[in-house]
């Protein structure tokens, strides 16, 4: 096969139930649909994990993330061995701070456009005011007269309520000038391109004209700083109106992905290149009781799109229920580059032009903090089954009768709940080998010893330093 460009798309908290090509009837996503028609859409996607610290490693490493390892090789690294150049375009401050993501964003070049206020101060502020709001609920309690008044001198406070991350228009416009400025080396070499959108994550400021609700600039401040500080406070007819501000959010979002593709397609990209659309995680707007990427692993924070336009085929749909473990071992496909042996997922090309084999396994998804796992999923057929790590306590749900999660079958059927229990261990134990039999240990040696190997032979180029503002890391 031919080695392709690759541009991978992210968006931060889309989830799929939001998008035409995935069922929803609003009309907020012409230009995905339109790209579903062209290429191919799985319609049946999990993150493994419940937030981005969680489920982008796992993307880039191909492993979950309660197996994850500083040392262990990424799509990155295995691109590089093919010599292409690789840049992306990530606002995300907290991946710049996470220890698990950080060593694996060793692109050519890596641009954040971030100031030092936005990088390092801001997300310090926000932290602050979200503990000062948990103090004032557990002081006062969440129906007190004390805790709405200091909720409504928080909503008029001059705190700043402005989007911390440039947005998908302004990504666009510098991935595109990059492009334009890289056209002699690209023609001599394949590039993999990362834009990783941030419009449809908290704090949501869309667009005056996307907004279908008529709504004021304050209304909207002090949504997202009561989403933000006091979440147990949202009333039914806050969460409407965040969901409105979610779907102009989304709106927004398919507007910048079919202008951004557009582009590529005026500066003679169609036959050369291969485009991967997903997302981190989904997203919770009031379904069970909750709000934000919590760590409960429901559906509505797991399901996410995926769609790859590619020039080889037109209009395909899978139904096979996929992971974002297995995006990683497709772009190195797409690329002609070696899987690592600590890549867990699999190579959706058998999916996508219906020939080889996919193995058909259950799903595991994880929700976790740095040093603690809270919560682990695994969905087998229509049955999904979450078992809470601390206490113990298990939530079976039939997602076929019950796709909102609403009935709790971990009494009523046992049975299912103890063979799923059964399968997550033996799953998990087998993918604590690698594909080769290999163990991490082993598997982070081996690598060290072809690093040596290249070094020897005069072919390893290390790349990836400091991520700076708008610059490259080349």
């Amino acid at each position: 096969m031919q080695r392709r460009n690759i541009i991978l798309i992210t968006v931060d908290c889309l989830r799929a139930d939001f998008l035409g090509c995935y069922g929803n009837r609003e009309g907020l996503t012409p230009n995905l649909d339109r790209v579903a028609k062209k290429g191919v859409l799985f319609e049946d996607v999990v993150a493994n994990g419940s937030d981005t610290s969680s489920s982008l490693p796992s993307l880039f490493m191909s492993r979950l993330p309660n197996m994850l390892h500083p040392d262990l090789p990424s799509i990155i690294s295995a691109l590089k061995e093919v010599d292409y150049i690789t840049v992306a375009f990530n606002p995300n401050v907290l991946m710049l701070l996470d220890p698990w993501l950080k060593p694996h964003l060793k692109f050519d070049f890596y641009y954040t456009f971030l100031s030092i206020e936005r990088k390092f101060i801001a997300p310090y502020v926000e932290m602050g005011l979200s503990m000062l709001g948990n103090m004032i609920i557990n002081l006062f309690g969440e129906n007190s007269p004390v805790t709405r008044l200091l909720v409504d001198m928080i909503g008029v406070a001059p705190f700043p309520i402005d989007r911390p991350c440039p947005t998908a228009d302004y990504l666009n416009e510098k991935a595109i000038s990059w492009l334009k400025n890289h056209k002699e080396e690209l023609e001599e070499k394949n590039f993999f391109m990362w834009l990783h959108y941030m419009d449809a994550h908290e704090p949501l400021l869309p667009p005056d004209h996307l907004l279908l609700t008529n709504i004021t600039k304050t209304r909207i401040a002090w949504l997202n700083r009561k989403r933000r500080y006091f979440y147990q406070l949202l009333t039914e007819t806050d969460l409407k109106l965040l969901r409105e501000l979610y779907k102009a959010e989304v709106r927004h979002v398919d507007h910048c992905i079919g202008a951004f593709l557009d582009e590529v397609s005026r500066l003679g990209h169609d036959e050369d290149i291969v485009v991967f659309i997903t997302a981190d995680h989904g997203e919770l707007l009031g379904e069970h009781g909750k709000v934000g990427h919590t760590p409960d692993l429901y559906e509505e924070g797991l399901k996410i799109p995926l769609i790859i336009l590619e020039p080889e085929v037109d209009g395909v749909r899978v139904k096979e229920p996929v992971s974002l473990l297995d995006v990683g071992p497709t772009i190195l496909d797409y690329a002609g580059a070696e899987k690592p042996i600590t890549f867990q997922g699999q190579s959706l090309m058998p999916l996508i032009h219906a020939r080889g084999c996919y193995e058909s396994r259950p799903i595991i998804s994880v929700s976790r903090t740095r040093k603690h796992i809270l919560r682990m999923a695994i969905r087998k057929g229509n049955y999904k089954l979450i078992i809470d790590m601390k206490t113990g306590e298990r939530f079976l749900y039939d997602l076929a009768r019950d796709p909102r999660e609403s009935v709790n079958l971990a009494g009523m059927r046992s049975d299912v709940a103890e063979r799923l229990e059964r399968e997550l261990h033996e799953l998990l134990t087998m993918l604590r080998k690698t594909s080769e039999g290999t163990t991490v240990k082993e598997a982070v040696k081996i690598k060290a010893a072809r690093v040596r190997e290249r070094i020897r032979r005069g072919r390893h180029r290390e790349t990836g330093g400091d991520v700076g503002e708008g610059g490259p890391t080349r």
